[in-house]
């Protein structure tokens, strides 16, 4: 037991760790609640395959496959929503014509 969560500390790490060097590697940058909803999105998916392992572990099956659903469902609808917050950001100002200020970059 202990070393799966050895393992879910090193995927935690390494999906934090990812997600800031593609935000060092983009031309523009995440802004703050786009960042924040990706690591939201990072700790559900991560919850969800701990719950999965922990309940596969119990022989509930069914429990393990709810929770992949339902949290795994989350997690990747925060992701494609979190990704698309800029561009929905922009049309919205655009058909406003109001100019959103660029300064909650995160650098």
């Amino acid at each position: 037991m202990s070393l799966i969560w050895l393992i879910l500390g090193a995927a935690t790490l390494g999906a934090i760790w990812g997600l800031v060097y593609w935000n060092t590697k983009r031309k523009q940058r995440f802004t703050k609640p786009q960042f924040s909803g990706l690591l939201l999105s990072i700790f559900v998916g991560l919850f969800a395959v701990a719950w999965s392992i922990s309940s596969i572990l119990e022989d509930e099956i069914q429990a393990a496959a709810m929770g992949i659903m339902i949290f795994g469902g989350t997690a990747v609808i925060l992701f494609f929503l979190s990704l698309r917050l800029e561009q929905f950001k922009s049309s919205i100002s655009k058909s406003r014509g109001i100019k959103i200020a660029e300064n909650n970059e995160i650098s």
